[in-house]
């Protein structure tokens, strides 16, 4: 049975849009100026015309923040239309807040990439996109408050460009980026531990796709590690994450290394850390469908073991659980086909 990919809790951050890093013309800036009669400000118009490309970024980040609430494609369409208009003028006199407008049109595609089947054209697009921000904040120094962002975004964007391509090259991008947020001493301890767990992610995804144990043993350790600091500081966010994705560790190993040799102990260890997430995880949460699927795999593997009736039992109901929590996409076909398996006895 083939192993799902957990989703990562981290794309949630991807949804949000970053502050301009300064605000521009003097008429920006609200305040005083903001109350001042009209004819100052056709004065202030005078002196400082409005920037041609801020209507068309303001509209685009409105039909954005629209988007979230309405959930209706035409929105994100209208945002990102007006992000490519932003754009085109922004990139003509190098604006201030080029960095900014790229990196939140890629926001937006990411929606529209996630909403749309998840087109490999748009995925593509969005790494351009937050390549171009990085190679602009580059040499910038003290650096942006919103590169943590960015570089967590990116390497999110090319995760999931990984498990499509198995590019090596993309895979060394995913870990150099987390890298240096994991060891920014600058960055909030729970930043750096969160980037440190999506390298435990990429070594787990790496060794699933290229069928080998390379990378396993740190991946595991980094997810270790990660769970401490959620132990310690009771971040049942974190923690939770960290027990799903220490769960898929311990069934890739299980599937490489224990069923060839007959040790089971990988098999129990992944058992109970899905176990174990499955307390920790809200019932609207979007692991929880993943967490569901591979702890059914589990049991019913055990089941072809032991052949105790009430592991085949249990996967079944925790199938049809899944089913209800994923409504369509690869994931939900894969919880289809796995409880017809379960409910045919066919391990």
């Amino acid at each position: 049975m083939q192993l799902t990919s957990t989703p990562a809790v981290d794309g949630r951050t991807a949804s949000i849009l970053i502050l301009d890093i300064s605000s521009g013309h003097i008429r920006q800036h609200g305040g005083v100026i903001g109350s001042l009669k009209g004819f100052i400000r056709k004065i202030l118009d005078f002196f400082w015309p409005p920037d041609p490309s801020d209507a068309p970024y303001n509209e685009a980040k409105t039909a954005y923040t629209q988007y979230h609430t309405s959930r209706q494609i035409l929105d994100l369409d209208t945002a990102l239309q007006n992000f490519q208009l932003a754009l085109d003028l922004r990139q003509k006199n190098n604006h201030e807040n080029l960095a900014a407008t790229l990196i939140n049109y890629a926001v937006a595609l990411w929606a529209h990439y996630e909403q749309c089947d998840r087109p490999r054209d748009e995925l593509k697009r969005v790494i351009k996109l937050y390549e171009e921000a990085r190679n602009l904040w580059a040499s910038v120094v003290p650096r942006p408050s919103s590169y943590p962002t960015l570089f967590t975004n990116l390497a999110q964007a090319y995760l999931d460009s990984y498990r499509l391509t198995k590019s090596a090259n993309e895979f060394e991008q995913i870990l150099v980026l987390n890298k240096e947020l994991s060891e920014d001493t600058t960055l909030p301890e729970k930043l750096r531990n969160s980037a440190l767990l999506e390298i435990g992610i990429a070594r787990w995804t790496h060794c699933d796709l290229e069928k080998t144990t390379d990378q396993l043993d740190d991946g595991i350790q980094n997810l270790k590690t990660v769970l401490m600091y959620a132990n310690a500081n009771d971040d049942t966010v974190i923690r939770a994450k960290c027990l799903v994705n220490l769960g898929s560790a311990h069934q890739i190993r299980h599937r490489e290394v224990g069923k060839q040799s007959s040790d089971d102990s990988d098999l129990l260890a992944a058992i109970q850390y899905n176990q174990d997430a499955l307390k920790e995880l809200a019932a609207d949460d979007t692991l929880r469908g993943s967490c569901l699927y591979n702890l059914a795999i589990l049991l019913g593997e055990r089941y072809g073991v032991n052949r105790e009736v009430a592991d085949l039992q249990e996967a079944k109901g925790l199938a049809l659980e899944a089913q209800g929590l994923v409504p369509s996409g690869e994931l939900h076909d894969n919880i289809a086909k796995l409880f017809e398996e379960l409910r045919r006895d066919s391990w």
